[in-house]
């Protein structure tokens, strides 16, 4: 599975410009299996192996980040296809996927993305955030300082539809980079799509991405 760069148009409710934003598929193929396990299950976050020795692995596009061994990094591309960061809304992604159902989807987001998306937040589209302002439902929100920013995480409302619904709570981090190697992308953004770590756990993963790599 590469990495990518996709960006899709979105019109504002209410005639409002329309800005190219990131069309977010279910590109991973566990978004509705995960779904209906936590559904079924009702066991919440595992964590799923997170923790134990912590090994830094490129995320790309000048980023290290620090996982737990049997994790993996599909990184940022060598390129950046999006073009211009600094004059369209869009993403670079890159996935961190672990060891059985974590699915971290970790987006490099353009610095002219602010006010985020009017595009609901569901169905494989987890919202594209500069900062927990963007996000129309946003709660527990915290704050702190990291080696490479400033980390941002809260929860927000998310939903999977078919035939029927399922309602989950997304646990999202926003890292503000003090030096970001691409300044038209200063915050990255962490979406745990597999619904299965903690606020904890994910804000100590993201706590460990470094920039200069």
């Amino acid at each position: 599975m590469g990495s990518a760069d996709n960006t899709a148009t979105a019109h504002a409710v209410g005639g409002a410009r329309s800005v190219a934003l990131p069309w977010w598929p279910s590109r991973h193929g566990v978004l509705t299996a995960v779904a209906l396990w936590v559904t079924v299950a009702g066991c919440g976050s595992t964590g799923d192996g997170f923790g134990g020795t912590l090994t830094p692995t490129t995320l790309g596009a000048g980023l290290t980040v620090s996982i737990p061994a049997m994790w993996s990094v599909t990184p940022f591309g060598a390129t950046d296809p999006a073009g211009a960061s600094s004059i369209v809304c869009s993403t670079r992604d890159a996935t961190i996927n672990g060891s059985s159902t974590v699915v971290v989807d970790t987006l490099l987001v353009s610095k002219v993305c602010v006010g985020g998306s009017t595009r609901p937040i569901g169905n494989g589209f987890h919202g594209i955030y500069l900062s927990a302002k963007d996000a129309p439902t946003a709660s527990n929100v915290s704050s702190s300082a990291v080696v490479a920013g400033t980390l941002t995480t809260f929860d927000q409302q998310y939903y999977e539809c078919t035939q029927g619904c399922a309602y989950f709570t997304d646990h999202i981090a926003l890292l503000a980079l003090n030096h970001p190697p691409d300044v038209g992308r200063p915050t990255l953004m962490m979406v745990d799509v597999g619904h299965t770590l903690t606020d904890a756990e994910l804000a100590t993963l993201a706590g460990t991405i470094t920039a200069g790599s």
